[in-house]
């Protein structure tokens, strides 16, 4: 009822953070933990995977095209990665070599948990336009839902 969907919109808001190391911190039901201040007790940390949101790229049609240095946290070898529309909707866009999910290069950067990503298709035909890369954590995504914004 009321109090399942507040908490379902609780976890929503928990798992929209950056990708990155934080401390994960405890609040007694006693206490108001609608207040930060009130989650005194240390109890662990939890690494959010994934790419950070800043890159832009810039491809020209019919030339090869490079996505280097994606940055980001714990990425892994079988992570993917696609060019879509946009993120989580339609169709997985053509007119990328390979199609639009691409194997990656991922390995260890400096940092907690930073990795670095390097994607590179050897012809782009596809449409002129703004297109969204986005990724998708450790399966083969299926459809384009799969894979969130960077």
């Amino acid at each position: 009822p009321a109090s399942a969907s507040a908490a379902d919109a609780g976890l929503a808001r928990l798992f929209a953070v950056a990708p990155g190391s934080y401390r994960l911190c405890w609040c007694h039901r006693s206490k108001d933990c609608a207040d930060a201040a009130n989650f005194r007790m240390d109890i662990g940390s939890v690494v959010f995977a994934g790419p950070n949101s800043s890159h832009t790229w810039e491809c020209i049609r019919g030339r090869a095209c490079e996505a280097a240095g994606v940055s980001g946290t714990a990425m892994a070898a079988d992570d993917r990665f696609a060019v879509l529309g946009r993120c989580g909707e339609g169709a997985f866009t053509a007119g990328f070599h390979g199609g639009a999910i691409q194997a990656d290069s991922v390995v260890p950067s400096a940092g907690v948990n930073g990795t670095l990503a390097d994607y590179a298709w050897s012809a782009v035909n596809a449409s002129a336009g703004s297109y969204e890369l986005c990724w998708a954590a450790a399966w083969q995504p299926t459809s384009a839902q799969d894979c969130a914004a960077l």
